[in-house]
């Protein structure tokens, strides 16, 4: 039988051309977020707790791959794990389609991936190789694939300074070594996620958790592999630096994937200092280490440039890795948009004129849950506007919703002072898109969905709580909005990027 995943979430089970079983799955980031605080809070057999028993170098290193941990296991037992228990030991085929949301984690519950030998070995050789014609200059920047639209402004800006640098390039298969050996400026690293395999450890006697042993057992034992290879490319970026080492290390400020090339900066005497890409939520669970003590929490940034002093709050209300002295309000990686909005003064329009939603594209939500939002707002005669994202195929993401409606939303590629005038309201669940248009008037919705990333702009009065009860017959203060301030301090620009990189590489000796 295969396995199928769909935008939006959606599993459908086949058997030749016939439908077996439709699967609707629905996030849960409330559960997903206890379902990695019992994982963190397992004790070996000895009592020692599962954060603090692998080392390297004095790097604790379990805490390195808490964001894999949460989105990569946590979040999809939440959404899958009535699926998991349905497909039992039936044999099935996943096809993934390209969208990855479920077929990693089935692969890590049975036991892989486990490479081929002499996979490994070719990999191995072709990044040893790489690394060794490694020459990076002085400025090392570490930002996002190419075509990402939050990293090409600090690239742009450093071309544009005439500041060299030299890009960190990902390996995760042999492909990746013709893009490695492209220039000698590069420096290369391995991603550790499921190259080696590993075993879990033996647990206290008293452990009481709600997971499932068997699937544990299986969550563990990745980790445990993740672990060891960490130690390895640790080792790996220690020696080449040994040879040839940048000065300086800036960029986005990943707390994921990227920590074994932070702890051998720390090793090697490396400042590094990470510019702040994304909001900050509880469910960043690379930043946060819930459950984590700080003081096991050894491996970050010297220095964190966070867009506004609201940020620099809201990651110190969660964080167990940051400390305040290391947080620093700096400015947006990318400049904000700046509209010239003139919107009518509140309660100007008739409440039987037809409304208009705008819903910016949420690559992480529950984009069906917010379909049936979409559905409902076009029932009822509003307008709804899609603005789709522009590193993603704007038919891919209209998909993702899952709409009865679908011809009738209208997709916005970029927004304009007379579109942004004439919206009612903007809503979604995750993006930081919504703070930019705070400043603009423009009342924010929130729309309840079992993926609560951004339920701290209702909290911190910023917008309004939306459910689908009350969207049969929305209040007028939804047409209000909660914020009246100048952005500022979501989004200071009172200098700009150029002039933050101008006094980093000063201070550094680098201009």
């Amino acid at each position: 039988m295969i396995l199928r995943e769909h935008h939006g979430g959606m599993l459908t089970l086949h058997d030749g051309d016939r439908l077996v079983e439709r699967f609707d799955c629905r996030h849960d980031t409330h559960r997903a977020l206890e379902w990695l605080r019992q994982i963190n809070a397992l004790r070996l057999a000895d009592g020692t707790p599962i954060f603090a028993h692998a080392r390297h170098r004095g790097f604790y290193l379990w805490p390195f791959f808490q964001e894999v941990l949460f989105h990569g296991v946590c979040v999809p037992w939440a959404r899958y794990r009535e699926v998991i228990a349905w497909l039992g030991a039936r044999a099935v085929v996943c096809d993934h389609g390209g969208l990855d949301a479920f077929a990693p984690f089935l692969e890590i519950l049975r036991g892989g991936p486990r490479p081929a030998p002499l996979r490994s070995f070719a990999f191995d050789t072709l990044l040893a190789l790489a690394r060794r014609r490694s020459d990076p200059h002085p400025l090392a920047l570490y930002d996002l694939i190419d075509h990402d639209f939050r990293s090409r402004a600090i690239r742009e800006t450093l071309e544009a300074m005439g500041v060299p640098f030299s890009r960190f390039r990902r390996f995760e298969t042999r492909r990746d070594g013709g893009a490695a050996f492209s220039g000698t400026r590069h420096i290369p690293w391995a991603i550790a996620l499921g190259r080696k395999p590993g075993r879990a450890p033996a647990l206290h006697a008293e452990t009481k958790t709600d997971w499932p042993p068997a699937v544990l057992d299986r969550v563990l034992a990745w980790m445990d592999g993740m672990v060891r290879q960490a130690a390895d490319e640790i080792e790996a970026l220690i020696a080449a630096w040994a040879r040839r080492r940048p000065r300086l290390i800036y960029g986005i400020d990943d707390c994921g994937a990227p920590n074994p090339i932070w702890a051998a900066a720390k090793a090697c005497g490396i400042p590094t200092v990470g510019h702040m890409h994304g909001s900050y939520t509880a469910c960043h669970a690379g930043w946060m280490r819930h459950g984590i003590p700080h003081a096991f929490n050894n491996v970050r940034f010297d220095r964190l440039f966070v867009w506004g002093r609201y940020w620099k709050r809201k990651l110190l209300q969660y964080t167990n890795l940051f400390e305040e002295r290391e947080i620093e309000v700096a400015c947006p990686m990318r400049p904000p948009p700046k509209y010239q909005v003139r919107r009518a003064s509140a309660g100007a329009r008739r409440a039987g004129d037809r409304r208009i939603v705008l819903v910016p594209y949420e690559f992480l939500a529950d984009q069906p849950a917010i379909g049936v939002y979409m559905d409902q707002m076009i029932a009822r005669g509003w307008r709804v506007l899609l603005k789709t994202r522009p590193d993603e195929p704007k038919e891919d993401q209209l998909a993702s919703y899952q709409l009865r409606h679908r011809a009738q939303v209208e997709i916005v590629e970029t927004l304009s002072d007379e579109l942004l005038s004439t919206v009612d309201a903007a809503a979604g669940t995750m993006t930081t898109f919504l703070y930019e248009l705070l400043p603009y008037g423009i009342p924010v919705w929130y729309l309840e969905t079992g993926f609560t990333m951004m339920e701290d702009m209702v909290t911190d009065g910023l917008a309004h709580r939306v459910t689908l009860a009350e969207l049969a017959s929305p209040p007028d203060e939804w047409f209000v909005p909660r914020y009246s301030g100048d952005g500022l301090e979501f989004l200071d620009t009172r200098r700009s990027l150029r002039e933050v990189l101008e006094a980093l590489l000063r201070e550094h000796g680098l201009r």
